[in-house]
């Protein structure tokens, strides 16, 4: 059975969420500090991120790190719920906080499906 683990890790590494008007805030001072690389934007200004989705990531923050499988890319796992139970599958990667992806073989050819964490076991 797969064991888990704790880690901690940015969930938006190397994003700075700021609150600026677009039109009378200077953003100059933040798109020549050291490590800011560009500014996330469609069009002419910055991209605003809603309040209420800052405030979901500052919950989630809150919560402390994710528990992840104890799995190794290329490792074979078997899933053990749902539509798919009982199929073997090779482990790829972890695909956020409480899903993996897996790649599996349907119908001859090789598909990467996403799974909940708890749906899968190591072999």
């Amino acid at each position: 059975m797969g064991r888990r683990r704790e880690i901690a890790e940015a969930l938006f590494p190397g994003y700075l969420f700021i609150h600026l008007d677009k039109i009378h805030d200077n953003w100059l001072p933040i798109r020549s500090t050291l490590g800011v690389h560009r500014i996330v934007r469609f069009g002419e200004y910055p991209t605003p991120v809603a309040d209420v989705l800052i405030d979901r990531i500052r919950q989630r923050m809150q919560r402390g790190p994710a528990k992840v499988p104890y799995l190794k890319p290329g490792e074979p796992v078997k899933i053990v719920e749902g539509s798919f139970a009982q199929v073997e599958a090779i482990f790829v990667a972890d695909d956020g906080e409480e899903r993996v992806m897996l790649l599996m073989n349907i119908l001859g050819s090789e598909h990467r499906l996403s799974f909940p964490v708890a749906s899968v076991r190591k072999i």
